[in-house]
């Protein structure tokens, strides 16, 4: 399903924009230049503690294959593809998460990162509506739940396959992001516990997180290419789009 269609009068931030893009970088992260729009959450097949219930709202999301159960996070940066100059170039897109100081024992085994390929909100949980008709009740990787092959995994930030508090992980992206650009959906991130450490779930900080690593440590996507301004001034020029179109008439 592609996203774009045709309009005579075009006032979306993307149209607003297309004559000031351009070869450029943009950084997207929850709160920044007045960003709003991330979904994140994790949820097991542990029922205890209410982790198949799912924690939209936690300062941090992870996972890990930990007590027989598997773990899972998702991640959306919602809204991101109407940066991007449609059909435009984009040169790199890179994802960066950070593993944050004061959450005690956030150090964990490595993970992957998979594109999911269905819509999802954050309180969406193990076993829900998304992918409550696969194999298993937690997403799968199936290629119609979210990608059977990884775009990229955190091996290389770990040692003996744990990555460490403090770690800044980060994931070349730029093909998934260049799909967005070429008019894909964008449905966000799935991370997949590779299970290498024997168990030790992986805490990430969420866009909810305000801890003492600052919201630096949120998560993060930065790209280059043809892209319009940053986040904080697509509101503006849209409203300032929208104000010429009136004074015309």
């Amino acid at each position: 399903m592609k996203r774009f269609t045709q309009s005579t009068l075009c006032l979306s931030a993307a149209c607003l924009l297309a004559g000031h893009a351009g070869a450029d970088t943009i950084t997207i992260r929850e709160g920044l230049n007045g960003y709003a729009g991330t979904q994140d959450t994790w949820f097991s097949e542990r029922s205890t503690g209410g982790e198949n219930a799912g924690f939209p709202e936690t300062s941090y999301f992870r996972t890990g294959l930990w007590s027989a159960a598997n773990q899972q996070a998702v991640l959306q940066f919602v809204g991101a593809e109407d940066f991007l100059v449609p059909g435009g170039t984009i040169n790199s897109a890179i994802l960066q998460v950070t593993i944050p100081n004061d959450i005690t024992f956030s150090d964990g085994e490595t993970n992957a990162l998979h594109q999911m390929l269905v819509p999802w909100v954050e309180t969406d949980t193990y076993g829900s509506a998304p992918w409550a008709g696969g194999a298993t009740p937690q997403i799968d990787l199936d290629d119609v739940e979210a990608s059977s092959v990884a775009i990229a995994d955190s091996t290389a930030f770990g040692v003996a396959n744990v990555i460490p508090q403090g770690a800044v992980v980060t994931f070349d992206v730029t093909a998934v992001v260049q799909g967005w650009a070429n008019g894909d959906d964008n449905f966000g991130f799935l991370f997949q516990s590779l299970g290498l450490a024997g168990g030790g779930g992986l805490f990430m900080a969420s866009s909810e997180y305000d801890g003492a690593d600052g919201e630096a440590a949120r998560p993060t996507l930065i790209i280059d290419g043809d892209v319009v301004p940053e986040p904080g001034s697509v509101a503006l020029l849209a409203i300032g789009g929208a104000l010429l179109v009136r004074r015309r008439r």
